[in-house]
């Protein structure tokens, strides 16, 4: 969902049901960081993801419980578990959007 959406882990974790438009096929929601309204379309792969989500409350019940801290180092630990090693280049330990490190030889 944060590709999809283009937000924050702290903003998709607090996305509720209630913000999904499902007729005009938007997520309504406000950025933390700047509490700007963001309003992005989603496509068919997302409405995927997003039926398979609670109908009433928060999209992701567990992860909205989890401190802002501790959140990228739970979505680390799924994506590890999950074998998503391409997403790691923008998880990497030098901060977000850090280049791979060169391959060892």
């Amino acid at each position: 969902m944060l590709w999809h959406t283009g937000g924050s882990q702290t903003d998709v974790a607090s996305i509720h049901a209630e913000d999904v438009n499902w007729t005009e096929r938007i997520i309504f929601y406000r950025r933390k960081k700047n509490k700007e309204h963001a309003m992005p379309l989603f496509g068919d792969e997302a409405a995927v993801m997003l039926k398979l989500r609670p109908n009433l409350g928060p999209l992701f019940p567990y992860l909205i419980t989890i401190r802002e801290a501790d959140r990228a180092t739970e979505f680390k630990q799924r994506c590890n578990g999950l074998g998503s090693q391409r997403l790691q280049p923008a998880l990497g330990e030098d901060g977000p959007g850090a280049p791979p490190a060169a391959p060892a030889i």
